[in-house]
C-alpha cells in the first residue's frame, strides 16, 4: 500500500491521513516521515508542489479513547503531528471522530458533529489545493510575462543605443559572470565544509550523551514488559533482542532531540546559511540585468567567490543573452 501511495503522489493535490487514535495516539512515526519524504523528493524533482493546508488529518476511533485520557491524546497527537508535519493549523485540519458511530447515526438518518467537521473540513481542503494550483501556474505565468517584458526592454533599448558601448558593456556582464562560474568550485566547497562543521558538531554532543551514566541506566534497566520473550529458536530471539535495543536506542535519541533541539538548531543554522547566500547571488543577477537595461554597470565591490549560481539561473541567462548581443 505505501508503493502505491508514493506512486500516486505526483499527481495527489491533496490527501486525508487516517490515524488510529486508539493505539496509543495513532500517529506512527515511520511511516508518517517516509510520506514526508516522499512529498519533499516530489517537490524537488518538479513532480508537484504541497502546501501544509492541503492535508486532513483524520483521528478515527475516537469512541474508545477513555475520557479520562481524551485531552492527554489530543495534546500527544498534535505535539506528534506538529513535529512531522510543518505550517499544520491543528484546529482546522485535525479531525476527531468515530467512523462506527457516525454509521450508526447515518443509518437513521441524523449526521453527527464530527462527521458534520470532517465534510467541512475536506471541503476546505480542496478548495485550498485548487487555490494552492492556481497561484503556482499564476507565479509561473507572472515569471515568463516579466521575462517577456524584461526581453523586449533589452532589445529596444540595446537597438537605439551607441553598438560599441552596448558590445563593452556585455563584455563587462560576461566576464563578470566568467568569474563567478570559475568561483563556483571554491564557493561548494566552502559550502560543503560548513554543512560538515554543523554534522560533526551536533554528532558529537550527541555521542557525548550516549556515552553519559543517564543512557547506560536507560539500557541497563528493563521491566519485563519490555523485555522480548524467548522464542522457538535463537535466531528469532536475537532478533527480537536487536529490535528491542534499537528501538530503545531510538527513543533515547528522541527525547534528547526534544530537550536540547541539536539537530533541529543546526538545521535551521544551515537553511539559514544558504538563504543568505542565494539571497546575494540573487541581489548581483538582479543588477547584472538592470545594467543591461540601464546606463550604468553597477559591479559589487565583495569578492564573487562568495557567489553561487544554480541551474535554473544559468539558463535564464544563456536564454537571454542573444538579447543582449542583438546588433541591428
Amino acid at each position: 500500500m505505501d508503493e502505491i501511495v508514493t506512486q500516486y503522489l505526483p499527481q495527489a493535490f491533496a490527501f486525508i491521513y487516517v490515524i488510529n487514535s486508539a493505539n496509543a495516539g495513532g500517529v506512527q512515526k515511520d511511516r508518517l516521515e517516509k510520506l514526508l519524504e516522499e512529498v519533499r523528493k516530489v517537490t524537488l524533482e518538479g513532480q508537484g508542489e504541497f502546501s501544509p493546508k492541503c492535508a486532513l488529518f483524520v483521528c478515527n476511533k475516537w469512541d474508545q479513547v477513555p475520557e479520562k485520557e481524551i485531552k492527554e491524546v489530543k495534546n500527544h497527537v498534535v505535539m506528534k503531528l506538529t513535529k512531522y508535519w510543518p505550517g499544520l493549523v491543528p484546529k482546522s485540519q485535525i479531525i476527531h471522530m468515530s467512523s462506527k458511530n457516525a454509521s450508526t447515526a447515518q443509518n437513521h438518518g441524523i449526521i453527527t458533529e464530527e462527521f458534520s467537521a470532517l465534510m467541512s473540513g475536506m471541503r476546505s481542503m480542496v478548495l485550498k489545493s485548487i487555490e494552492a494550483r492556481l497561484e503556482i501556474h499564476w507565479k509561473w505565468l507572472d515569471y515568463v510575462l516579466s521575462r517577456i517584458i524584461y526581453q523586449a526592454k533589452a532589445f529596444a533599448m540595446n537597438a537605439s543605443r551607441d553598438q560599441g558601448k552596448v558590445v563593452e558593456k556585455m563584455a563587462l556582464i560576461l566576464l563578470r559572470l566568467y568569474v563567478i562560474e570559475k568561483q563556483q568550485t571554491q564557493v561548494m566547497a566552502d559550502l560543503h565544509k560548513y554543512v560538515k562543521a554543523r554534522v560533526d558538531g551536533a554528532v558529537k554532543k550527541l555521542s557525548e550523551y550516549l556515552q553519559s551514566d543517564d543512557v547506560r541506566v536507560r539500557f541497563t534497566s528493563w521491566t519485563l514488559d519490555d523485555v522480548p520473550q524467548a522464542e522457538s529458536s535463537w535466531e528469532v530471539t536475537k532478533s527480537n533482542i536487536t529490535k528491542a535495543l534499537g528501538s530503545r536506542l531510538r527513543e533515547v535519541i528522541e527525547h534528547w532531540e526534544e530537550d536540547n533541539q541539536v539537530f533541529s538548531h543546526a538545521r535551521e543554522s544551515l537553511l539559514q546559511h544558504f538563504q543568505e547566500r542565494y539571497n546575494f547571488v540573487e541581489g548581483q543577477l538582479r543588477n547584472l540585468q538592470g545594467a543591461v537595461t540601464n546606463d550604468d554597470l553597477d559591479l559589487p565591490e565583495s569578492d564573487p567567490s562568495t557567489e553561487i549560481f544554480s541551474t535554473a539561473e544559468k539558463i535564464v541567462i544563456g536564454i537571454t543573452s542573444p538579447i543582449w548581443f542583438h546588433l541591428p
